[in-house]
């Protein structure tokens, strides 16, 4: 099987409203614009791999059964607007532990699940952690501006700025059309660096 491309995609704040830890089914919200960004990479060719650290679980907030329920109805809230995700990988953990993020677990993974090219391949999320995650794992990061991105980027901008984000997205979106319409098909085809949004 030859190598596949993927974007690793955070959950909570960007694919979903980040309420803090979810633990019910009812308060699952799919953010503005999330299916038609997911329909549009994978239908470039991007294998859609959903990491999230769920820590909620070793803090006892919920149960993996109950995260099982909440995942299942964004995948079908997903599927109603005609997205699907190849895979998707969590952290129960608050403590240290190689699959928590920025840790590099759950990449490596679905690396060896999927058989995942990570030169070609690149992470999306709202959170430092997130560029963080992709700088481990040697490929490129793009910054969200939804659930906590627009705070990290207005207040914590030298930070941002250090984990070197190709691109910075009002929303996914915003950050599909640019990997698979606008410059971003130029810097991960060549791997280059540099930031969207003027920093």
């Amino acid at each position: 099987m030859g190598m596949v491309k993927a974007a690793f995609i955070d959950r909570d704040g960007t694919v979903l409203d980040n309420m803090g830890y979810l633990n019910h089914p009812a308060r699952v919200r799919l953010l503005p614009g999330v299916a038609c960004g997911i329909r549009l990479l994978r239908e470039a060719g991007w294998k859609i791999v959903v990491i999230t650290n769920q820590g909620g679980i070793e803090r006892g907030y919920y149960t993996h059964d109950v995260l099982h329920i909440i995942n299942l109805r964004m995948l079908e809230l997903l599927w109603a607007e005609g997205a699907l995700i190849d895979a998707l990988y969590y952290s129960p953990f608050v403590s240290e532990s190689p699959c928590k993020k920025p840790n590099t677990g759950m990449i490596e993974r679905a690396v060896r699940e999927l058989g995942i090219d990570l030169r070609s391949s690149f992470v999306v999320g709202d959170q430092l952690i997130d560029l963080e995650l992709a700088r481990r794992a040697g490929c490129p990061s793009i910054l969200v501006l939804t659930g906590f991105g627009l705070g990290f980027y207005e207040y914590m901008r030298d930070k941002v700025e250090e984990l070197s984000p190709i691109f910075i997205g009002e929303d996914l979106l915003e950050v599909a059309e640019w990997v698979v319409n606008g410059e971003g098909s130029y810097y991960l085809g060549l791997k280059k660096g540099g930031v969207g949004k003027e920093l």
